[in-house]
C-alpha cells in the first residue's frame, strides 16, 4: 500500500511541475513592461541582455535593450552604465539574468533587477526585435 501512495505523490508532483513548466509566467513580480520601456527610452534604466550573440542572432531581442555577455561579467569586465542608474537583466529563462545581477550588484551597482527572460518579457507585452 505504501509503495503505490509513493507511486501516486510522485504523480501528482510530475504533473503540476509539467503544468507550471508550461504555463505562460511573466517578467519578475511588481514589474511592469511598460514601465521599464518607458524608463528605458528616457534614458533613466537600462535593459541589459546578458544572452550569448547566437541567442540574439536566433531569438531576437528586447527592443532597446543592450547586449552585454554573462561571459564578459563573469570575466570581470562591466558594462558602461553608471553606478546609481537603474539595470533590468534579462537572458534565455531568468536564471543567467539572476547571476548577472547578484555580479553588478556586488561590482557596486545600487538598483539592479533580474526581470527573468525574453518569453517573459515577450509574454508581459514587452516588444521583440527579429531580424
Amino acid at each position: 500500500m505504501k509503495k503505490y501512495a509513493l507511486w501516486i505523490i510522485a504523480l501528482v508532483i510530475i504533473v503540476f511541475g509539467v503544468i507550471w513548466l508550461s504555463s505562460e509566467r511573466a517578467v519578475a513580480p511588481g514589474v511592469d513592461v511598460a514601465t521599464i520601456a518607458q524608463q528605458v527610452v528616457d534614458g533613466d534604466a537600462v535593459l541589459l541582455d546578458v544572452r550569448t550573440e547566437a541567442e540574439l542572432a536566433s531569438d531576437g531581442y528586447a527592443l532597446n535593450s543592450t547586449h552585454f555577455d554573462l561571459a564578459r561579467l563573469t570575466a570581470g569586465e562591466l558594462p558602461d552604465v553608471e553606478r546609481g542608474v537603474k539595470i533590468y537583466t534579462y537572458c534565455k529563462g531568468g536564471v543567467r539574468a539572476a547571476e548577472a545581477e547578484k555580479i553588478l550588484e556586488a561590482a557596486g551597482f545600487t538598483d539592479v533587477t533580474s526581470i527573468g527572460g525574453l518569453a517573459d518579457w515577450e509574454v508581459s507585452g514587452g516588444v521583440i526585435v527579429r531580424e
